[in-house]
This record gives structure tokens, C-alpha cells and sequence, in this order.
């Protein structure tokens, strides 16, 4: 098991192989506190594709964009099983 919790068949060579592993990445930005007690929020959704979308709106509205982003990607392996 990785120091980070996370356990590896084969050694990682960088960070393209964790991200293969994932079905999203949600990035954010938050150096600075740019987000906290912020009533906005902005973030880059990635899928295994690249970009699936780019959200700056009010924090519900992230969350429920992240929340039709992981619903899609489960349907859609759902689908291909």
C-alpha cells in the first residue's frame, strides 16, 4: 500500500497513470483562500476524454454540475458492462 492510501498492482510512474485509474478529477483552485467565504466558486471537471466542463457559479450550482458529471460517467459504465 502507497503512503497515500492508495494501493498499486504495479509501481506508478507519475501522475498521467493515476489519472487514468479515475473517472473524474474536479479541479480547484483554493491557494490564497481564494474560495473560502467566497459565494462563487470555479472549477475544471477532467474525464478520461479531457475536459468535460468548466464551472463558475454559485456553489450549488458546482456541486450539482460535478454531481451530473459523475452520474453520466456511472452510466456510462454501466452501459459497457
Amino acid at each position: 500500500q502507497a503512503e497515500d492510501g492508495i494501493r498499486d498492482r504495479s509501481p506508478s510512474r507519475g501522475l498521467g497513470d493515476v489519472y487514468k485509474r479515475q473517472d473524474l478529477l474536479v479541479l480547484n483552485n483554493v491557494s490564497g483562500g481564494k474560495v473560502f467565504g467566497a459565494a462563487e466558486n470555479r472549477v475544471v471537471i477532467l474525464g478520461g476524454d479531457g475536459v468535460v466542463a468548466e464551472v463558475a457559479a454559485d456553489k450549488n450550482v458546482v456541486a450539482h454540475r460535478i454531481l451530473d458529471a459523475a452520474t453520466a460517467v456511472r452510466t456510462s459504465n454501466q452501459e459497457a458492462l
